[in-house]
Formats: C-alpha cells, sequence, structure tokens
C-alpha cells in the first residue's frame, strides 16, 4: 500500500509509475513477438510462456488504466507485485537478474511503505543468496567470479536504501512545507474574517470557532481584563463546553499558575507541551481531555488587554509553525478589538458632540430670543421716554421730523426685510435679530441692486451707532443721576438730627426729581396700626 504523498511527490511519482508500466508493457509485447517466433520456428507452442507474457500485458493495461483514473495507491502496488514475480522467476544470468532486482528495489523505495520496502528487500536480498549459492555450487567454489556477481548486486541495494532515505526525507520535507503553507494560509484566512468584522463580541465568537475548525483543536476561547486588571474574564469560548463556561462567567486571577494568567502577567506567549508534566496548568473539570496548551496575549503597544487560549488533547501538539500562525492570529485579533474600541470611541464621542451640539444650538437660540425681548423691550422703554424721537424725512434737501408711517416703512418693520418697491426701498434696521425701525430711501441714479446694498449697510452700520448712543445717553443718565444722591448724602454729613435729616432728604428729592409733594415715615404699618388702636 502506498504512503500519502504530498502532490509535488505524487507527480514525481505518477510519473515513474507511467514509465514502468509502459516499459512492462513493451517489454511484454515484445517478449509475446519472441515467443510466438521462437514457436513457429520449432513448430510448438511454449504455453506457459505465452500465458506468462499475456497476464504481463493484461496487468500493464491494468495499471495504465488505474493511472489514468487516479488510483495511485492501487497502481503502485500493483506494478510493485507484478515486478517481483518476473524478478523471482527470471534466470540466474546476471543482466537481467540484476535488472529486475534493481527495479524491485527503486519502485519499493519510491512507492511502497516502509513494510512492503522491508518486505521487497528480504525478497531480493534472499534471491541473491540463493543464486550466489547456486553458482558457488555450480563452480565447487567461491571464486572471484562469484563476487563480481555480488558486488554489483550489493551496490544496488545500498543504492536502493539511498534512494529510500531520500525520498523519505523530501516527503517530509515537502510535507512539512506543504503543512506550512495550508497553516499560514489558515492564519490569513482567519485573520481576513476577524478584521471584516466590527463587532466586538462577534470578532471573538468567530475567531475561536475558526480556529477550532481550521486547525481541529480541542478548545479555543479568548479573555479580557476587567476594568481593575486583575481578573482575565472568559469572553468567548467554543463549544458546549464554552457555553457553560460562559453562563457561569468563568476568569482566573492574573498571575496565577495558569497558562492564561501567566501569559497576562508575563506579557508574551506561553506553551504548555504536556500537561501531565507542567506546574504552570490549572485543570479545568470541564475539560479533561486538554493534553497541551498554548495562550498567546493581547496588546495594545505595550498593555496586555487579554489572552487567546488554544487547548489540544495531543501532547507536544504546537509546533514551531502552529504556534507562529496563532501567534500572527492573535496579534490580528488584538489590532481587530483595538480598532473597534476605538471605533467605538469615536461613535460615542461624535454622539456626544452632536448632542452638545445641539444644547449649544438651544443655548444659542435661547441667547437670541433673550437678546431681541431684552432689545425689544429696551427700546421700547427708551422710545418711551422719548415721544420726541419719532423720525426725520428728507424733503427738498432738508431734514425735518416725521412720524407718519408710509406703507413700506411698515412692512420692512413688520417683515423684517427689505421692500424693494418701484421708486423707493425700504430696509429694516435690526439690532440683534429685532427690528427697531426702518430707513426708506428714493432709488437713485444707480441700480436697484446697489441702491439695496448700500441702503442695507447704511441700516447695520446704524442700528449699532444707534444703540452705542443710546447706551451713552444712559450712562450720562447714571452719572447724572449718582452726582445727585451724592449731593444729597453729602448734606447728611453736616447734620445730626434724625428730624433735620428727614427734611433735607425730602426737600432735596423734590428738587431734584421735580415732585410737587412727597413723604417720608418711621417704623412700619403694624406698629402704627397697633398705636392707633391703643
Amino acid at each position: 500500500m502506498l504512503t500519502s504523498p504530498s502532490s509535488e511527490l505524487l507527480l514525481l511519482r505518477k510519473r515513474y509509475m507511467q514509465v514502468l508500466a509502459l516499459s512492462i508493457l513493451i517489454l511484454s509485447s515484445i517478449g509475446m513477438v519472441a515467443v510466438l517466433v521462437n514457436s513457429l520456428t520449432q513448430r510448438t507452442l511454449n504455453v506457459p510462456a505465452v500465458v506468462v507474457q499475456v497476464v504481463a500485458l493484461v496487468l500493464s493495461f491494468a495499471w495504465l488504466y488505474l493511472l489514468f483514473a487516479k488510483r495511485y495507491g492501487v497502481a503502485g502496488t500493483g506494478i510493485l507485485l507484478t515486478l517481483i514475480p518476473a524478478y523471482l522467476i527470471s534466470q540466474a544470468q546476471p543482466p537481467v537478474y540484476l535488472l529486475t532486482g534493481t527495479l524491485v528495489l527503486l519502485t519499493a523505495a519510491v512507492l511502497a511503505r516502509r513494510e512492503l520496502f522491508v518486505f521487497s528487500l528480504i525478497l531480493v536480498i534472499g534471491r541473491l543468496v540463493v543464486a550466489t549459492l547456486l553458482v558457488a555450487s555450480e563452480r565447487g567454489t567461491l571464486d572471484i567470479g562469484v563476487f563480481e556477481f555480488v558486488l554489483p548486486a550489493s551496490s544496488f541495494l545500498a543504492f536502493s536504501l539511498v534512494v529510500r532515505f531520500f525520498t523519505m526525507n523530501a516527503q517530509k520535507v515537502v510535507e512539512q512545507n506543504q503543512r506550512t503553507a495550508q497553516t499560514l494560509n489558515s492564519a490569513t484566512i482567519i485573520g481576513r474574517q476577524i478584521v471584516q468584522q466590527t463587532d466586538a463580541e462577534e470578532i471573538m465568537r468567530r475567531t475561536v470557532n475558526f480556529i477550532r475548525d481550521r486547525f481541529a483543536y480541542y478548545h479555543v476561547q479568548i479573555f479580557l481584563l476587567n476594568d481593575m486588571g486583575d481578573q482575565a474574564v472568559l469572553r468567548a469560548s467554543t463549544g458546549d463546553i464554552g457555553y457553560q463556561l460562559l453562563q457561569r462567567r468563568h476568569q482566573l486571577t492574573v498571575g496565577s499558575q495558569s497558562v492564561i494568567g501567566q501569559a497576562v502577567l508575563r506579557g508574551e506567549p506561553v506553551l504548555v507541551a504536556d500537561t501531565s508534566r507542567e506546574a504552570v496548568y490549572f485543570r479545568n473539570e470541564l475539560l479533561p481531555n486538554t493534553r497541551s496548551e498554548f495562550a498567546i496575549p493581547l496588546k495594545d503597544g505595550d498593555q496586555v488587554f487579554g489572552t487567546l487560549d488554544i487547548q489540544s488533547t495531543i501532547p507536544n501538539s504546537f509546533t514551531p509553525i502552529d504556534r507562529q500562525a496563532l501567534e500572527v492570529i492573535g496579534d490580528i485579533l488584538a489590532v481587530a478589538l483595538r480598532d473597534v474600541r476605538l471605533l467605538n470611541e469615536r461613535t460615542r464621542l461624535r454622539s456626544e458632540s452632536a448632542r452638545l451640539s445641539g444644547q449649544l444650538e438651544t443655548l444659542t437660540q435661547e441667547n437670541d430670543r433673550l437678546n431681541r425681548e431684552v432689545t425689544r423691550a429696551t427700546w421700547e422703554d427708551y422710545l418711551g421716554q422719548h415721544t420726541n424721537l419719532t423720525g426725520v424725512d428728507l424733503r427738498n434737501d432738508e431734514v425735518i421730523p416725521a412720524a407718519d408711517w408710509t406703507p413700506d416703512l411698515t412692512r420692512a418693520t413688520r417683515q423684517g426685510e427689505t421692500i424693494a418697491a418701484d421708486a423707493v426701498i425700504a430696509v429694516p434696521v435690526m439690532l440683534r435679530g429685532e427690528v427697531i425701525g426702518a430707513i426708506e430711501v428714493e432709488r437713485g441714479t444707480g441700480s436697484a441692486a446697489e441702491t439695496v446694498e448700500i441702503a442695507q449697510a447704511v441700516a447695520q452700520r446704524l442700528a449699532v451707532s444707534l444703540e452705542s448712543a443710546r447706551l451713552y445717553e444712559e450712562t450720562r443718565q447714571a452719572a447724572r443721576e449718582e452726582q445727585q444722591i451724592n449731593e444729597i448724602v453729602a448734606r447728611y454729613g453736616t447734620t445730626t438730627s434724625v428730624d433735620e435729616l428727614l427734611r433735607i432728604t425730602l426737600m432735596q428729592l423734590g428738587e431734584t426729581l421735580g415732585a410737587q409733594g412727597g413723604s417720608i415715615r418711621l417704623g412700619s404699618v403694624e406698629d402704627n396700626a397697633n398705636g392707633g388702636s391703643a
């Protein structure tokens, strides 16, 4: 029975088997022709020879068909089992004998399993010993001719052993390279699946299942540190056992004598090749079949935030290439989890920023509304106190007071927007979003757009200037009032009588305010009411 070769060796072995099958077919055909010619010459049919050649032809066609059907194992074993009888029945003549023996050994070395190769080697050596003894018995002594026969055969035996050695080692190298490629390809596929996700829980769930399925491990799980950083908490696990561990909130202490605890503490991968011989191992009653374990810390820069843990039922299961591939997956997983965390943080900050922007916009709108109300109330109060300030008109190059409102002035004030009529332009005078007046001007020699632009600019500057003038007047009025108060208070310093203070105060207030009457009382209403009833 053939070994399970890698694809590269399979191609070479396939070609070797094709050459052998074709060679057997050609030799059998030549042998058949030779037997038939000999039979015609001697006028007698050599039946055994004909049967042998027919069987060889049929078998060669059968092996070619099996090769065409990609049944390489059966074909190779059949070819070898065809060569062995041919070798055993061959005549003890060195050319034929050595050729068939060499083909048997080379074929067994290249195609057969170890048991069949050893069997073939024993047959060849045994047949060689028998042939040597036959030659010696014929000659009556082990002369130089016997050694001339044995030495080439021995050389072919040594050659077959060398071929077997290099074939097996080449197979191991190819299989190792193929396993390396498959492992790295699996790591690439898993990494691609990881980076396509944007949810941390889904990333961890898919990662543990992908690793278990692609690498055929016993159990895979992911731990993340808690907020305190002293406990590694299970966040993803495979199978029913993983579900049970998640349900009971399984966690391990950082620095404990567990593979996970040590991986997080050290910040480097921790391998337990054989759990029965390692001190750093925590035996979980739900995972009794664990025989080797490998934990990879998950890092954000130099900061460890979790670990990827893989368990196998086979001791020494994690080869260097396996560990390398798993560490690559761990790095990809750590980056993916970090990116998701940053993405969630950015999303949260954007939401918070949007919320604050909404609040700021609301506050701004409320502030504008209050400013408009204050502005409107202030100017209503100001104009109520200064009833003579109603407006002015320009007539025949003369500015005269005026109080009437034209329709365009009224519309501009009520609508808070520029009114462009056929002959005039009316522009509202706005302060902090509140209309405090309006300007109406006839269209000049310029265009309507130019007139509107100039009138709006003037209205804006007029609003600011009016507010400044009003504030200046209020400031001067407040200064005058403060001066009058100070003058009244200054009189207090020269008076020591209560009655005189009351009299001075009332007289000064009357003069300052222009009042014709006034009163001052001391005490409270309750005191006067009680005194009046007594």
